[in-house]
């Protein structure tokens, strides 16, 4: 085991990641490649999971993941001719006007996702039998396990932001197929970061987290988001 490694298993979130941060922070460049590309090191070693700072950025980045996902959604149904979903002219146009938006829609998002989607996270957890995992700890993993998504997100955004003169212009330019086909991609990344998250650091019976971490999530996603995918090219 790496000397920064420790055990990990059904610990709480203030023992293993207290709030001062002990640590690494989980945006270090060294981190950040290891949530990519080896997640059981980013959950095993000493990192500053918990410091406030960062659970509020990681948090914050689901939300404004999700809110630009939902805003592809609109802008694909609306050329379909549901006029009931037409986005706002106002960010299609306006760079500023969009990332303003991004940024409130990420923290009304992300609290309901702390509050909601991490109370779901923690149920999964005990119906994969975890003994009485800690909270924090799934909402930890729950929201550091979304940058594989979020942070694709920000820097397609950026990038744009540098090459077009507004969002209008970027979806011109086949950007809607680029961002959904991406996001799915990163999506699935998700849920196999999350995945082995959970293996990491609680102990679950392998088949059931299966269940409720990779195959029943899937089956979700691909019945909620495959069509919209799909219309695409039936615009």
């Amino acid at each position: 085991m790496n000397p920064k490694e420790k055990p990990t298993k059904d610990k709480t979130a203030t023992e293993l990641f207290p709030p001062e941060g002990k640590g690494i922070s989980p945006f270090h460049p060294n981190q950040l490649l290891n949530i990519f590309g080896a997640p059981r090191e980013f959950f095993s070693t000493e990192t500053a999971l918990g410091k406030p700072i960062n659970v509020w950025l990681a948090t914050w980045l689901m939300g404004f993941a999700t809110a630009f996902t939902n805003i592809n959604r609109s802008v694909v149904a609306f050329k379909r001719g549901d006029s009931s979903l037409e986005p706002p002219t106002e960010i299609l146009s306006s760079w500023s006007e969009l990332w303003m938006g991004l940024a409130l829609a990420g923290f009304v998002l992300g609290i309901l996702f702390w509050l909601v989607g991490g109370w779901w996270f923690r149920v999964r957890l005990v119906l994969s039998g975890a003994p009485e995992p800690d909270g924090q700890m799934a909402r930890l993993v729950y929201v550091y396990a979304a940058l594989v998504r979020s942070l694709p997100t920000l820097i397609i955004l950026i990038t744009w932001s540098f090459l077009y003169q507004n969002l209008d212009a970027a979806y011109a330019q086949g950007g809607i197929f680029v961002s959904q086909f991406l996001g799915i991609i990163f999506l699935f990344g998700e849920l196999i970061t999350a995945y082995i998250g959970v293996k990491t650091l609680f102990s679950v019976d392998q088949p059931r987290a299966i269940l409720w971490f990779i195959f029943a999530p899937t089956v979700w996603y691909i019945i909620s988001i495959g069509q919209n995918l799909l219309s695409y090219f039936y615009l």
